[in-house]
């Protein structure tokens, strides 16, 4: 793929607002002088997401991600650096400026794989859509199945483009070689089949023949997959043609679980109307059934379990789900499932139980919008619908049953990082479920908790924090003294030209924030230093990228810099000088006593860090 100029990057850099691109995926607000938000990348209650609009970098603290605009649509949209640095200039219309030249010869104008797969599914797309409003027997065919069978109008079809996929696969197979795309885009679609080593795009097959085809698109609207559904004109000589569905295999642009079919038009009424939820159903014709009867909440999973990936989509665009499911034994598991991970996403989920023999496409297709009016007048909430699972006859349950019952809500609820939500939560089942105080059902909760809490975890927790800087004023993160000095240095130039004054470089850990400061202070002394320019090259590894990515984002409130400076100049200097003596002490431990002229100089040097640390200056 060619290379963008790092000009035109740093253009980009300059000309997009991070705040303006982040709140295409995250909510924020203004907090001094950053802005912050729930994290995009798991899920959270309270905000731990941060934005520093000044330098162009965010933080999250829930995963400890940070970086500049291209790392976060790296990650939003699963892309590499290059097609990032694409993306944010469509976005922002931004045009765009190659290298001529790559490593001494011609570019390779050749796009990256990823976009020709995007590519392609568009082109397939229009390829199946076309064959489905063809003028000939086997079109005709299809749309009746669509018309009659499935009793969607035309218009439906022409809005979702609904495609057929000719018996013929070497029609597709032609049409994509004619725009030119690559054999290893092919292989790699997921719409083929081949050997894997083949050098001949003739030798490829078509994976759907004979099918009516449902395009499914990301949450941007890119085709990235499509679901077939058999026919009467599906092939029967092969064994995969016997299933009444066949989906994509997962690629590149596609993974089954981190996806939700019709989220690219439900995401506009779910941020639109307030306190709208989400409506689940079970299947991609569910969903569309659902939409042109003027559902326009529903999304589906792809053919699986619902996924807490998926679950952080949703709450993206809201707080609520409603969960349509038939009343069998399987929609059942199915919703027990997903309020045991929509508890935890803090996900308000109610359970509309479908009348027998019914699914929602039938359903609304007779009866329309109005179904499921009729269906939330019975809706179950859904930690009701999980304990009438744990305890179907409450009345006649054992006290065993009630114990092993309540065990398992509190499992449940453990998983919630809100504290007060949890708490709001387990009460109202006391009283409702249990007939039990709230004092004493939240007390046997927090019981439960601590049993669950893992000694060796709150050991190294100990251990981490043996040796750290802890100061009230210091929190978010920052956590040894070289990180707090690194931050005060970052974001307080001119008491970084008094450190290196003060602070031996000798002192400074072998670790990320030692070695940072370590560099910086050097540029600083020398004159080199620039605290207003992107420091991003500066940074040699991914740790050090977070801990400046970190310290670009928190803040130290109320506090004497200059002292808080001191502080840890003299705290790094006894934690230097006790660890020359330690490892002194132990190699003398491990020496051989005919080994004189080395014990000299390990008693040398035990005796200069006594000195050390019987003088250490008040003032630095």
């Amino acid at each position: 793929m060619p290379l963008v100029k790092r000009s035109c990057i740093d253009k980009i850099r300059n000309s997009v607002d991070l705040v303006d691109l982040v709140s295409n995926y995250v909510q924020l607000r203004r907090s001094g002088s950053t802005w912050k938000g729930l994290s995009p990348f798991t899920t959270e209650k309270t905000p731990s997401f941060f934005v520093n609009q000044t330098k162009g970098l965010y933080y999250c603290f829930s995963t400890g991600q940070g970086g500049d605009m291209f790392k976060f649509i790296q990650q939003m949209e699963h892309l590499n650096f290059s097609e990032a640095v694409e993306f944010i200039a469509n976005k922002y219309n931004i045009p765009l400026e190659y290298e001529e030249k790559h490593q001494g010869g011609s570019m390779d104008e050749k796009p990256s794989l990823r976009k020709e797969l995007y590519l392609i599914h568009e082109l397939a797309t229009q390829f199946f859509h076309e064959q489905f409003m063809a003028n000939n027997a086997a079109a005709e065919t299809m749309r009746n199945y669509w018309v009659k069978e499935r009793r969607f109008e035309l218009e439906t079809a022409k809005d979702y483009k609904i495609g057929f996929a000719p018996v013929d696969g070497n029609l597709l197979v032609a049409c994509l070689e004619r725009k030119q795309i690559s054999l290893e885009a092919m292989l790699k679609c997921g719409i083929f089949y081949g050997p894997q080593n083949t050098k001949r795009i003739q030798q490829l097959s078509a994976r759907f023949r004979g099918r009516l085809m449902i395009p499914i698109r990301d949450i941007q609207g890119r085709v990235i997959a499509f679901t077939a559904r058999k026919t009467a004109l599906t092939p029967n000589d092969h064994a995969s043609e016997e299933a009444k569905y066949i989906n994509s295999p997962e690629t590149p642009v596609f993974t089954k679980g981190q996806q939700l079919f019709n989220l690219d038009r439900a995401k506009s009424t779910l941020s639109k109307e307030k306190n709208m939820p989400a409506l689940l159903v079970e299947g991609q014709l569910d969903a569309i059934r659902c939409h042109s009867c003027g559902i326009t909440n529903a999304i589906a999973p792809q053919g699986t379990a619902i996924t807490d990936t998926q679950l952080r989509l949703i709450k993206r665009f809201t707080g609520k789900l409603e969960c349509l499911l038939d009343g069998d034994s399987a929609g059942q598991k199915a919703a027990i499932r997903l309020i045991k991970l929509a508890v935890p996403a803090e996900l308000d989920v109610d359970c509309l139980v479908l009348p027998p023999k019914e699914d929602p496409d039938s359903l609304f297709s007779r009866e329309g919008k109005t179904a499921l009016d009729a269906l939330r007048k019975n809706a179950t909430p859904g930690i009701d619908f999980f304990i009438k699972s744990l305890l179907p006859d409450l009345t006649a349950a054992s006290a065993m049953e009630k114990d092993q019952a309540l065990e398992a809500i509190f499992e449940l609820f453990s998983e919630i990082k809100n504290p007060f939500t949890a708490r709001e939560h387990i009460t109202k089942i006391g009283q409702k479920f249990f007939n039990i105080r709230d004092d004493l059902i939240y007390a046997n909760f927090e019981k439960f908790k601590q049993r669950q809490i893992v000694t060796q975890k709150q050991e190294v927790q100990a251990d981490n924090r043996q040796n750290a800087f802890i100061d009230p004023k210091v929190q978010n993160g920052l956590t040894t003294q070289e990180e707090v000095l690194l931050w005060i240095v970052l974001n307080h130039e001119e008491i970084g030209e008094s450190c290196t004054k003060k602070l031996d470089a000798a002192w400074l850990s072998n670790k990320p924030a030692g070695k940072m400061l370590g560099r910086i202070l050097a540029e600083i002394k020398e004159g080199l230093w620039d605290s207003h320019a992107d420091h991003s090259d500066l940074w040699e590894t991914e740790e050090e990228q977070k801990i400046y990515y970190l310290c670009t984002s928190v803040s130290i409130p109320n506090a004497n810099m200059e002292k808080l400076a001191n502080d840890c100049i003299k705290d790094i200097y006894k934690k230097h000088f006790s660890n020359l003596r330690e490892n002194a002490m132990r190699k003398m431990s491990r020496l051989d006593s005919s080994n004189m002229e080395e014990l000299k100089n390990l008693q040398e040097v035990i005796k200069l860090a006594d000195n050390a640390l019987r003088t250490i200056p008040e003032s630095f």
